[in-house]
């Protein structure tokens, strides 16, 4: 029996990409890169992030070196890890679900990969620590998805079975995958990622808005 529902962040509670372009307004303001052209700048940044998938440092040396940026890679970074996630915003529904999974007296959690600082900025803006039971963070606990050890350990935090877990996701190989090879049920968040061919397994349920989750029979 099901017991708690867990999910992931980025791509499926909060919707970050849509927050890459006012941030990186109020960022070349801050620094004062009003000179760069931006539309390019901005388009390279999204190609280059690959939906956060990317390290930022990486990210930032590579548009140093291509729009002659005089700042160091690791302190602009350093701000986005700061500052970024505020101007993320919760996918439509995403709030209430979680209120009403809550009432319907399931324990939630959260799994996400990242560096502390930044997640856990997100995770206060948003007041998603009120919302849920556990929420582990990869740069925190050394462990990051598909690693199925993180998805263990958030059921015994939660005081559930793995067996007694859903895992709602938008990464195939991270999130589903790796939370399958833990023993939990998934359900795939269908968004920007399309599901590999060579991914061999599939998600218990599909699902291509969060309000959709209240329907299924877990």
């Amino acid at each position: 029996m099901i017991q708690a529902i867990l999910f992931d962040l980025d791509g499926t509670l909060l919707d970050r990409d849509s927050g890459i372009e006012p941030f990186l307004v109020e960022q070349c303001k801050r620094y004062s890169l009003d000179h760069l052209p931006f539309e390019k700048y901005l388009h390279r940044f999204i190609e280059l992030d690959e939906h956060g998938y990317v390290d930022k440092v990486k990210v930032y040396q590579e548009l140093g070196a291509e729009f002659e940026i005089p700042l160091t890679a690791e302190e602009l970074a350093a701000d986005f890890r700061l500052n970024s996630g505020k101007y993320c915003k919760p996918f439509p529904g995403a709030m209430e679900v979680l209120e009403q999974l809550r009432s319907r007296g399931y324990k939630l959690g959260i799994i996400t990969n990242g560096y502390g600082e930044s997640q856990r900025a997100k995770l206060v803006e948003f007041d998603l620590f009120d919302c849920v039971d556990e929420a582990l963070i990869s740069g925190e606990e050394q462990l990051r998805k598909p690693d199925k050890r993180i998805f263990k350990l958030a059921a015994e935090r939660l005081g559930v079975t793995a067996a007694e877990c859903v895992f709602v996701g938008d990464n195939p190989e991270a999130d589903i995958f790796g939370a399958h090879q833990s023993g939990m049920k998934t359900i795939w968040f269908k968004g920007f990622l399309p599901w590999p061919e060579s991914l061999a397994i599939v998600p218990d349920h599909t699902v291509n808005t969060l309000p959709e989750l209240l329907s299924i029979e877990l």
